[in-house]
């Protein structure tokens, strides 16, 4: 015969086995959510790597399933590392091919855009090419290639379309001026602390033929720029010794 269960205890349990069932049942029903919406990501996060027509789709999720399912392959071993090395050269070429073709485009549409840009009121371009307009002027040190500098600035395209802007973020820029990009290098060294300039800068004081992960080749680069500080200490100026006095004959 079995001893019966206390009544506190049966009580107990009879109140909490159905909330730990709900609670496996909710914890399972997350998973399988966690699951699904994380391989989904995964698939998002993936596809962002490539453009339309770089992969065959259909191809790539057989070739996904028989690999994860350990089911026979279409192909052998050796024609896989075959096909994928030619594939992915494939890619490359084409999209060597397709930044080369789109850099002298924007190249061309650069120098049409410096070229009347030039000629517009207020705009000054240096011997190296690069375009500024004074929206204000300070009346601060202005910084030098080793200085650093704390700056905000809001960066476009030709198109208006930001690329990036320390002003949106909230957050100002520290640099040492001889660390950033031609056009900035010689654009700061023009700027007094407290002035706010306009840098037009053409792609060879930029990024150039090669660009970066968010900047296409040969762009034209637009920069609100406001000096707020030359943040290295100013340096005390030298002291001329006076002259040596010769002594007087006696």
């Amino acid at each position: 015969m079995k001893t019966p269960l206390p009544i506190t205890l049966a009580l107990a349990l009879t109140l909490t086995l159905p909330n730990l069932l709900l609670q496996a049942q909710d914890n399972d029903a997350s998973t399988a959510a966690s699951e699904k919406d994380g391989s989904y990501a995964f698939g998002v996060r993936f596809a962002s790597q490539f453009k339309e027509g770089e992969i065959v789709i259909d191809e790539f999720v057989a070739g996904f399933r028989d690999q994860l399912t350990s089911a026979e392959l279409r192909l052998p071993k050796e024609a896989v590392d075959q096909a994928f090395a030619a594939w992915q050269k494939s890619v490359e070429n084409k999209r060597a091919e397709e930044k080369a073709r789109e850099g002298k485009e924007n190249l061309v549409a650069a120098e049409a855009f410096l070229k009347e840009n030039g000629a517009k009121e207020g705009v000054e371009t240096t011997e190296s090419g690069l375009q500024y307009l004074v929206l204000k002027k300070g009346e601060g040190r202005v910084p030098s290639a080793t200085d650093k500098v704390r700056a905000h600035y809001h960066g476009t395209f030709m198109d208006g379309e930001v690329f990036d802007s320390s002003k949106e973020r909230g957050q100002p820029f520290e640099t040492q001026v001889r660390g950033v990009i031609k056009g900035w290098q010689e654009g700061l060294q023009l700027m007094p602390e407290g002035s706010s300039y306009r840098f037009f800068i053409h792609p060879k004081l930029a990024y150039g033929e090669r660009g970066n992960a968010r900047i296409p080749a040969n762009s034209l680069l637009i920069f609100d720029v406001e000096m707020i500080k030359v943040l290295t200490p100013k340096r005390p100026q030298a002291v001329t010794p006076p002259a040596a006095i010769p002594p007087l004959k006696k």
